[in-house]
């Protein structure tokens, strides 16, 4: 959301494919912060854009091969691409559980997703490299 990196190392040779649901829902980068509160997704100066991105989100499914895909690895804490944990709403820095609007599309189209974080964890990782069709790296 705010236009900074967020490199990690995948534990093997992949092809990717990056998108990002708040762009392609038309949200700015930068742009200003968004957590989900009761199910909508509210921006820090109480802006509603659950509709903006949930149009945003249905359009980019639409626009990419989903059966091609083998997995997903998505950003930790994000309102759209959250796994484990997403911001609470109160914009105070509080993680809840449970996934980001992205993430809980794609899990109900049966795409196994991992987060960012995860991938770091060798459980995960092996997890990860069986999704990839691998058992080493």
């Amino acid at each position: 959301y705010d236009g900074r990196s967020v490199p990690f190392d995948l534990p093997c040779q992949c092809s990717l494919v990056p998108v990002c649901p708040e762009t392609a829902s038309g949200f700015a980068v930068p742009r200003t912060p968004m957590e989900i509160s009761s199910r909508r997704v509210i921006t820090s100066n109480g802006e509603n854009v659950t509709e903006q991105l949930t149009r945003g989100i249905s359009k980019l499914l639409e626009e990419i091969d989903i059966p091609s895909l083998c997995c997903a690895v998505l950003k930790e804490n994000s309102p759209s691409c959250g796994v484990k944990h997403i911001y609470d709403g109160s914009f105070t820095g509080t993680l809840t559980a449970g996934p980001g609007l992205f993430t809980r599309a794609l899990i109900s189209l049966s795409v196994p997703v991992f987060s960012n974080e995860e991938l770091q964890l060798s459980p995960v990782n092996n997890d990860f490299l069986r999704c990839l069709g691998r058992t080493t790296l």
